[in-house]
């Protein structure tokens, strides 16, 4: 009874995204990788897009002469596809 109080406190849309099983339930990665998404773009992005607005601002005013700042969030991914993604610097 705690533990969903908690969960639905915290918009968690399923309790497998961290690694809670409901007991009797067989869980697909498919199931996670939604809720997983559906978490990430309903909860953590909106909080990102507060963050890094008061980020650049702090910024603007630690650094009024330094023209336009931009910040930003690397996302993770929660299962590899199996394709790495290679950034490759070449030099002349």
């Amino acid at each position: 009874m705690v533990k969903e109080k908690i969960l639905t406190a915290h918009r968690i849309t399923s309790p497998e995204i961290f690694g809670i099983m409901t007991p009797g339930k067989l869980g697909g990665k498919d199931e996670v990788t939604d809720a997983y998404l559906l978490f990430i773009n309903t909860v953590v992005h909106p909080y990102q897009q507060v963050l890094l607005s008061e980020v650049e601002d702090f910024l603007h005013l630690m650094y009024p002469t330094a023209g336009e700042f931009s910040v930003g969030i690397q996302q993770t991914k929660l299962f590899s596809d199996g394709e790495e993604e290679v950034d490759v610097v070449t030099s002349v």
